[in-house]
């Protein structure tokens, strides 16, 4: 039989490679953790910048009325999911139109326009974008510096 120190020694041991086993573990998976995090960081960085290239190309450009309307029927889905408002501001109307949600500087809130408006040339109506009429695109952002609306205003 093996003398009680020396059982002592093993059991002593054992508990030591135990307790090096365990910390190794946990600091393996707080490396891989942060690791993890900042790739979905990155990710994420990555397909808000993809999103808002959709929207980046009407800022500062200069486009027909029918491309206007192109916009306002493309961005359907973003307008109804509260992540984009579009503005269209006309001669007839210079106080201008906003489609699916207006922005103040800080957020978004859904409106109620009929889009069908936009094609008909009816006297009357001020809702009318000329499809030959040319348009400045500007973009607004909030606080965050995402991209909330585009404003296309009549030249």
């Amino acid at each position: 039989m093996e003398s009680p120190v020396v059982k002592a020694i093993i059991l002593a041991v054992t508990i030591f490679m135990i307790g090096g086993v365990v910390a190794y573990s946990i600091w393996n998976y707080n490396t891989g953790t942060d690791a993890t995090k900042a790739a979905n960081n990155r990710l994420g960085n990555s397909i808000t910048q993809m999103e808002e290239q959709t929207y980046a190309m009407y800022d500062n450009i200069e486009i027909k009325g029918s491309e206007v309307i192109n916009a306002v029927k493309n961005f359907k889905e973003d307008g109804e999911a509260g992540k984009i408002g579009i503005k269209i501001v006309t001669g007839e109307n210079v106080a201008g139109t906003w489609y699916y949600n207006s922005f103040n500087s800080s957020k978004l809130t859904a409106v109620s326009t009929d889009i069908s408006k936009l094609h008909d040339s009816s006297s009357g109506n001020v809702y009318f974008v000329n499809p030959n009429g040319i348009f400045k695109g500007t973009l607004q952002r909030d606080t965050n510096n995402t991209i909330r609306a585009i404003i296309f205003n009549q030249k």
